[in-house]
Parts: C-alpha cells; structure tokens; sequence
C-alpha cells in the first residue's frame, strides 16, 4: 500500500459538515488496518456516532499504553475559493491540495503506516493505540469529550496521548507539551444615545473602540513574543485572539 495514495482515498471520503460520511471514513481505515493486520474496534458514542480503535497490542503487559488522536471529520468548504477539487487530493509542484491534507487526515493515515512500519521492524512491547474520532471540528462534546470517558474504562494504566499537530515537510514531528485554553470573551458597550441627526458625547461605540484596540494590541505583543523567541517559545505559550462571531447590529442603549 501507497501511503500517498491511501491519504488521497481517505482525503476523496466526504467527512464536512454539516453532513459528515462517518461511516465510510471509518470502513476504509479499517480496511487499511486490516490489511496491517491490527486490531480494530468501534465505540459507540451517542446520536449514532461512532469513534475506532486500532491497536496493536504490545509483548509486555506491565508497559502503560500510549495513544495517538486524530479527528476525521474537516470543516466545510467554499469550493469558489480553491483552485483545485478539495476532494481530490491532488499533488501540484510537490504538494497535495485537498481538504484535510493538514487537518489532520493526514496525521491519521501516518499514524496508521508508521505503526506499520514499527510492527515490521520488530516486536512491540507496549500497547500502541490510534483513536479516530468524530466531531472535533464543532468541539468534540459528542465525540472526544465521549470517548476519553470510555478509553479510561478500557484501559485505565494509559500513559501519555498525543493529539493534533502539524505536518511538516522534513522528517521531523513537532510536539507541542501544552494544552490550548478557551476564554470566550463578549463585548457589551453601553453610553449615552440620541437622534441620529446630534453628535452625542460618551456614546458606546467610543468605548467599544477603546477595548478593540487594546486587543488589536496584546494580540501584536504576543506575536511579537512568539517570533522572537521562537527556539523557547511555541504556539502553545502565547494568547492569539481571534472572532469567530461578530453580531453586525450594534446595540447602542443607555446603562
């Protein structure tokens, strides 16, 4: 089997949202585990969604297990903006171009043939197992969130898990030793309102300004710190902002 051409067969299997094909994406990397001779099993999870296993089971029983993550569904596409078919995978001037190709079917079917290629150099001793879950890309609750639960039942001694990263071009693997924390911040104005046809003084959009451009500018700070430090510091010791939702009526009212 061609790794090239399994990532680009796994990348053509429709995992978007808001309709995501869980169960051939499944199906076929199980067909691929097969074929490596690991073992294969599927968590129910909830709403019919399902998360796999494969593992290969090690020699020495008193070694902890480790796991590698990855997500299989990928987020939606705007076919007007690629040049090429997100769903082909194809390779242009050395790169493959197609939805998933960094995140992270990628990473999933790597995952799968390096497990291979340790398998074939030797024997394992301890208990290697990839975890391919559904929903990450709308915050995992019915699928990570469900599954951490079960892996703990089913293997309680687990001793690390690495989840996403990112793909590099070299033989390298970066590892980031951090965990990435939410604060969902919302804004709410308030000053003084009147006609339209007044300027009116201390009004909510000046305030407004005020508090956007002081997070225009710990943004910059922090980008700052991350490249010039870049041998000490990774994405994970720095605060990126960004809005994933912007209400486009601006509610003036008076507090």
């Amino acid at each position: 089997m061609d790794p090239v051409e399994c990532l680009k067969e796994y990348i053509s299997i429709r995992t978007d949202h808001p309709t995501p094909d869980y169960e051939k994406a499944i199906t076929y990397i199980i067909h691929l585990a097969t074929q490596m001779n690991l073992t294969t099993q599927r968590i129910s999870l909830v709403n019919n969604k399902e998360a796999l296993l494969v593992i290969k089971y090690g020699t020495d029983t008193a070694l902890e297990p480790i796991v590698f993550n990855s997500h299989i569904d990928v987020v939606k596409v705007d076919s007007e903006m690629w040049d090429l078919d997100p769903w082909e995978g194809q390779i242009k001037d050395g790169k493959m171009y197609g939805r998933g190709t960094q995140d992270m079917k990628s990473l999933g079917i790597m995952y799968l043939f390096a497990l291979n290629q340790l398998i074939q150099e030797g024997n394992l001793k301890r208990t290697v197992i990839l975890s391919y879950v559904p929903d990450e890309e709308i915050m995992g609750t019915e699928g990570m969130f469900i599954l951490v639960q079960k892996l703990v039942e089913l293997f309680p001694n687990i001793a690390f898990a690495l989840d996403e990263g990112i793909p590099n071009e070299d033989d390298k693997m970066t590892i980031y030793y951090g965990e990435r924390i939410s604060w969902w911040l919302r804004l709410e104005s308030y000053g003084n309102n009147g006609h339209g046809s007044k300027y009116i003084e201390n009004h909510s959009i000046n305030k407004l300004q005020a508090a956007l451009n002081d997070i225009v500018d710990i943004q910059r700070s922090q980008k700052e710190l991350l490249l010039n430090e870049k041998e000490t510091k990774s994405i994970s010791d720095v605060i990126t902002i960004n809005t994933v939702l912007f209400n486009k009526m601006i509610k003036i009212s008076r507090k």
